[in-house]
């Protein structure tokens, strides 16, 4: 990330120093946790978090200011504390560079957790947390303006011995889908299938458990893996290794979590109708349990009220895919590498023509995942050829698609209760958008329009009928004030008495702001709308009318004030 250099200023009297410095000290210390502080207007770290985003994305220890320090003043000092001074290093940052940050630890690097506190002086508590598989907390400040790329994903193991064999245990959870998976194999020491699947899932986070003390302190190689401490130690270093080839974080946590005692239970609320009877291939893989168990309480999913109900689960089948390691998958040039100066070095920047963000995802999950089955191919095949081979259709579905939201992205906002009237708005659009997706591909009269018609037309169909999306678009045209949009966002005024009279009253200072535009045009001598504008201009989140002359008429008007 390029360095920036106009760091916030962090004024605090000496007594908020030293309480916050004692504060802070006694808090655990993580390396692979930062912790950001919200100081109202800007963000602040502290300690050896505040050297590290010094040097990552300031890329000098020039802004580091030392709290506490002897003779620091309010800023105590900057650079390097002062000789005989054991300040507390600290660095601040405004939202454009902060939000940088965020996507660079959470998206690109992958290896850090974030906090984001909230409070005054010393008494502070975690408002956010997010790591590289949990991203929902953050969503805001990571997709703003733009949209996810990739879904995050993240996966659980548990290893085990059975009858002498290293047996794993996997789970994961796609939250874009509400998909639960799991599986349960015998793997070698070097953990080679295991490998194969993270590459396969494309795991951002996965949880692992806690090697106990003895497991930690061993040195020795455990030879073939023994279930002995020794044994252990060796498979979690190895365990560890795989993780860094395929770059996912690895979250340890204590062996506890791993137990199934409630899984059954768990399970009964977060599925959809289905009884728990029909999962028995998963209950009774022992291994895949510990880790499914594990990925629930790490993700917290049975708190989470909106997401009870909602998810599906499955056994997973890792050999439906063709089996690719993270080494082949690099040789390959599958996807592209940081350094790459052209995106068109990898398969994925070169076959990546999607319109839209959940199709770029799709993509990405089809090249990690090559089918091998031989009718699931040609299945895919037909497709491809008719979109190929009908320039009509591929042209139709295209301008269909055309500005297309993040849907999934924004649904799960919804489900949450957390999404805007503008991002609702988005999926009043998307859906507004699905008939005419729906007459491109009847409109196909090749081999494939049956094929066309049964996966995506008569879906589509069933999806917009009166029951369902015709219902969510005619309850947003009658609560939705669409005729102002996009330049606002507001309730219609018809759907409240107290609106109207609000709108009434918006209307009259509109009028009043119109008239001082035309009486400003005229005193200068320019002519609304054309040299001289009305705007909106956004800044700290707030919206006000301006005048924008042109940068040709800048030196008249100046002329014309002074005199």
């Amino acid at each position: 990330m390029a360095a920036k250099t106009d760091a916030p200023e962090l004024t605090l009297d000496a007594n908020s120093q030293t309480g916050f410095f004692k504060w802070f000290k006694s808090l655990d210390q993580d390396p692979k946790l930062l912790r950001f502080f919200d100081r109202k207007g800007f963000y602040s770290c502290h300690g050896e978090n505040a050297l590290f985003v010094a040097r990552t994305f300031y890329r000098t220890t020039a802004v580091v200011k030392y709290l506490g320090a002897a003779g620091g003043g309010a800023g105590g000092g900057a650079g390097t504390p002062p000789p005989g001074a054991a300040g507390l290093p600290s660095v601040t940052l405004n939202r454009q560079l902060f939000e940088g940050a965020l996507r660079d630890l959470l998206l690109e690097g992958g290896q850090h957790s974030v906090e984001l506190w909230d409070g005054y002086g010393a008494h502070w508590k975690v408002a956010k947390s997010a790591s590289p598989g949990r991203l929902s907390a953050f969503e805001d400040e990571l997709f703003r303006g733009g949209e996810a790329a990739d879904a995050p994903l993240v996966a659980a193991v548990a290893l085990g011995y059975s009858e002498g064999q290293r047996t794993v245990g996997a789970a994961f959870l796609d939250p874009g889908n509400r998909r639960l998976g799991a599986c349960q194999f015998v793997d070698d020491e070097h953990f080679c299938s295991l490998e194969a699947l993270l590459v396969q899932l494309g795991a951002r986070e996965v949880v692992i458990q806690k090697p106990a003390d003895g497991e930690k302190s061993d040195k020795g190689g455990g030879g073939g893996g023994a279930p002995g401490a020794a044994g252990a130690g060796a498979d979690a270093r190895r365990l560890a290794d795989v993780l860094d080839r395929v770059g996912a974080m690895g979250s340890e946590r204590p062996r506890a979590l791993f137990a199934a005692k409630h899984l059954e239970q768990d399970l009964g609320k977060l599925l959809k109708s289905e009884t728990i009877e029909q999962h028995r291939d998963v209950l009774e893989r022992p291994q895949a349990c510990a880790a499914l168990s594990a990925l629930l309480a790490f993700t917290e999913l049975t708190a989470d009220a909106a997401a009870l109900g909602k998810h599906t689960l499955a056994l997973h089948d890792p050999g439906r895919f063709m089996r690719l390691d993270a080494a082949a998958q690099r040789a390959l040039h599958v996807f592209p590498a940081r350094g790459d100066a052209n995106g068109t070095f990898s398969l994925y920047g070169l076959m990546c023509r999607a319109r839209t963000a959940m199709g770029k995802r799709r993509l990405k999950v089809w090249l990690k995942q090559p089918l091998v089955n031989a009718a699931d191919i040609a299945a895919r095949l037909d497709v491809v050829e008719a979109l190929a081979g009908d320039a009509t259709l591929r042209d139709g579905v295209r301008d269909a698609l055309r500005g297309m939201p993040d849907i999934e992205r924004l649904t799960r906002k919804l489900e949450a209760g957390r999404i805007s009237l503008s991002e609702l708005c988005q999926l009043y659009r998307a859906s507004s958008a699905l008939p005419r997706l729906e007459d491109a591909l009847r409109c196909h009269e090749g081999p494939a329009a049956a094929l066309l018609a049964e996966r995506f037309a008569s879906p589509l169909a069933a999806a917009h009928d009166d029951e369902h999306l015709s219902k969510f678009e005619m309850l947003l045209e009658a609560s939705i004030d669409l005729d102002r949009v996009p330049e606002e966002y507001v309730i219609s005024a018809s759907y409240d008495p107290k609106l109207q009279a609000l709108r009434e009253q918006k209307d009259a200072v509109e009028d009043d702001i119109q008239a001082i535009a035309t009486a400003v045009a005229k005193d200068l001598g320019l002519v609304l709308d054309k040299t001289i504008k009305l705007e909106w201009h956004k800044a700290a989140n707030t919206r006000t009318r301006c005048l924008r002359i042109t940068q040709k008429e800048e030196k008249a008007v100046r002329s014309r004030l002074q005199a």
